[in-house]
């Protein structure tokens, strides 16, 4: 997929790090925590999918509607896991995820957090739950 430069700095800029422990390495080791965060929870690990997978994650993250207030109710995480439903089986890291909704305009509440809120619309999420609901149900 061609990006953009902008959206290259926008993937690749140095994000914080979250509070906390993660991926059960001690807060003291900043190295590890630092290798961690960016394979798994940063949004440059969108660079990381194949041209294929990077189209399938924008088109999903397109049906998104973004408002002006953020949504609580979901978060980076909560959203990956919908779009692997989605994508009957297909895994996308936090970070990736991330990747695709700054690509696609969305604003993050926090980016100090872990799994990162957005301006998305909880009518367009719900619609999305019901759609996957009847394609299981058959």
């Amino acid at each position: 997929m061609n990006l953009s430069q902008r959206d290259m700095q926008l993937l690749t800029k140095e994000y914080p790090l979250p509070c906390g422990q993660m991926y059960g390495v001690p807060n003291s080791d900043i190295k590890t925590r630092q290798e961690m965060f960016r394979k798994y929870d940063s949004p440059a690990a969108f660079l990381d999918l194949s041209d294929d997978e990077q189209r399938r994650l924008i088109r999903f993250v397109c049906q998104l509607g973004s408002i002006h207030n953020y949504n609580p109710k979901h978060n980076s995480y909560t959203m990956k896991h919908l779009y692997r439903a989605f994508s009957y089986g297909s895994y996308v890291y936090n970070g990736a995820f991330k990747g695709a909704m700054l690509l696609r305009g969305f604003k993050v509440k926090d980016e100090h957090e872990l799994n990162w809120t957005f301006n998305m619309s909880e009518r367009v999420y719900t619609t999305l739950r019901h759609t996957l609901a009847k394609e299981r149900a058959g």
